[in-house]
């Protein structure tokens, strides 16, 4: 009798152990649950306000273009009243500084709003079509120095977005199409491959490009479009700190001197991101040394890292690299 009583007693100790388990795995469950639901909340309401935030530059930059064409000298002139057609140059002019100013607000909400919709959803490719009509908006003519300014302007507004990776493979592989050095850098590209003496051009929208492969995926070519720009900006770079360090430096004009300063400043920045975008391609490809060797180059300047650099070197891309120094 008494050895039946204690099996009783273990037996409804046994169970009233599990319904606590029980109750603790459910109510564990309900806050995963609810956390996710708040997180789904707080991720609509976000969409939600870029979307707004999104209508209000779309129209304000709609506003402006409008304003814009009005002036422009390729539209007749029997609707302009005799002061605008006085003042029409003028009139254009401004409109040109203000949709630009427009245009540099309303793009960087295009691509936030866009970075974080689902890749399959309708919104994702509206996102996509309105990227690429804004852009037809402002216009360009093909294989002109306009066509490297307007790309020149995207890849600027973009580069954040790459350098932190808020662009997924299948979203850079469609900016890269829209950011592509045109004719122009090419033809550059092949006269510093002959030894033909050439300016400086298309360089930053070349580094944007490399970045824009790396993201997509597309380690070779942004590799093979890194070592075009990168031996240019040595090459240049090299010939600035020659001139720099010659013995008829100190006699040029001041203001000269600084020029060439301040180009040796430029060119080194440059030279910076390239080496960080090397040590990015050669994480990609799982080379942790020659990752390192790159990341710790890029930081071995006197020069301060640009913008640009800054935001990529902040990657968490580089976390790896950072944990060891």
């Amino acid at each position: 009798m008494y050895k039946t009583l204690i099996m009783i007693a273990l037996v409804l100790l046994f169970v009233s152990s599990c319904a606590k388990d029980n109750t603790k795995t459910s109510k564990a469950k309900n806050t995963i649950s609810h956390t996710k639901e708040i997180d789904g909340l707080k991720d609509e309401k976000n969409l939600q306000d870029l979307k707004n935030k999104l209508e209000q530059k779309r129209q304000n930059f709609q506003e402006v273009d409008k304003i814009h064409d009005r002036y422009h000298w390729s539209n007749k002139s029997d609707k302009l009243s005799a002061d605008e057609k006085k003042n029409r140059t003028k009139l254009w002019f401004d409109a040109s500084q203000k949709r630009d100013v427009a245009y540099r607000e309303y793009i960087p909400i295009i691509l936030e709003y866009w970075a974080i919709l689902p890749e399959s959803s309708n919104e994702n490719l509206k996102a996509q079509e309105e990227l690429k009509q804004a852009i037809a908006d402002v216009g360009y003519n093909k294989n002109t120095e306009s066509e490297i300014n307007q790309k020149n302007t995207l890849a600027d507004l973009s580069w954040s977005f790459l350098a932190t990776g808020k662009i997924n493979k299948q979203k850079a592989v469609f900016l890269s199409t829209l950011i592509e050095p045109p004719k122009g850098v090419r033809i550059s590209d092949r006269m510093h491959a002959f030894g033909i003496p050439i300016e400086p051009y298309g360089w930053d929208l070349q580094l944007a490009y490399s970045l824009a492969l790396s993201r997509a995926e597309k380690v070779d070519l942004a590799l093979k479009e890194l070592k075009k720009v990168e031996s240019k900006v040595l090459k240049y770079q090299k010939r600035s700190n020659q001139e720099m360090h010659s013995k008829d430096f100190t006699q040029k004009k001041s203001s000269l001197q600084e020029a060439i300063r301040q180009r040796y400043v430029r060119q080194t920045q440059q030279l910076q991101v390239c080496e960080l975008l090397h040590a990015l391609v050669a994480l990609q490809g799982k080379d942790l040394n020659k990752a390192e060797t790159y990341y710790k180059a890029a930081h071995s300047h006197s020069i301060v890292l640009n913008d640009r650099a800054k935001a990529l070197a902040a990657s968490s891309d580089f976390q790896v690299l950072k944990k060891d120094q």
